[in-house]
């Protein structure tokens, strides 16, 4: 078989923002593809939305099981080796796949930067998310690990270490991504200016804390022994970085 790559995307009742990722995807066509929509809970509007090509296929999760339950039920799918977990609302520059093509070649877990769009259009809350969301370098440095907003795995690494934790309500990139570092897979961090996410509002902000908190806790409860630093998060840290963010946002510059 030709090298190939299988498109994981989980996606919970946002169809504006699947639809922004599938335009943007552009796997050059000398290249076999396919595009997984894992649709937790089963949105009519997505399963009738999906193009009927030989290119996408459709996993419809009855009950909402979460987003790390869905990636998995595409893992089982995948008919290619190389598997790139992408999420609703991410946006793939021009020259995505041209970069990581050849990265593939000596890498099994490929860590990519995420960026947050932003401008001085936007209102202060959501120019909060560039202060505050995707922490790459330090997620890297620190834990070992990449989001899965954006994240290349090689499907042997499931064969032989196993799934994304189904249980954990956040924390399953951190936590998979540290088994794969403890494990010896060949893991590797690229920088780059090619992958953006939308901002998000003050409330989605805060609803993905709450989720990370959460996570965190279980992360604590299901693996008491486990040689990983979850990165750290509190309420008051988040209402902390909001008042940080707003005061550097409206400094009047010198």
């Amino acid at each position: 078989m030709n090298w190939g790559i299988s498109i994981i995307i989980p996606v919970y009742n946002d169809l504006e923002g699947l639809k922004r990722t599938v335009d943007c995807l552009a796997v050059p066509d000398e290249f076999e593809h396919e595009i997984i929509i894992c649709n937790d809970g089963a949105n009519d509007a997505i399963t009738n939305w999906i193009p009927d090509t030989p290119y996408f296929n459709l996993i419809n999760l009855k009950e909402r099981k979460g987003s790390y339950a869905a990636r998995n039920e595409g893992i089982k799918k995948a008919i290619f080796d190389n598997i790139l977990f992408v999420d609703a609302d991410v946006e793939l520059q021009p020259g995505w796949f041209q970069i990581l093509k050849p990265l593939t070649e000596r890498n099994d877990y490929i860590a990519l930067e995420i960026n947050v769009l932003s401008n001085n259009a936007l209102s202060l809350l959501k120019r909060f998310s560039q202060f505050e969301e995707f922490d790459c370098d330090n997620y890297w440095q620190t834990h070992h690990f990449g989001p899965t907003a954006c994240l290349f795995v090689k499907k042997q690494v499931f064969n032989n270490i196993g799934m994304f934790d189904h249980r954990l309500e956040s924390g399953g990139d951190l936590e998979f991504g540290n088994r794969c570092w403890y494990s010896n897979v060949k893991m590797h961090y690229e920088k780059n200016q090619l992958i953006w996410h939308e901002p998000r509002s003050l409330s989605q902000k805060f609803r993905k804390h709450i989720r990370v908190m959460n996570g965190q806790l279980q992360l604590q409860k299901l693996y008491p022994n486990r040689p990983f630093q979850a990165h750290k998060s509190s309420f008051k840290g988040f209402v902390y970085k909001c008042f940080q963010s707003v005061n550097t946002l409206t400094k009047p510059e010198l």
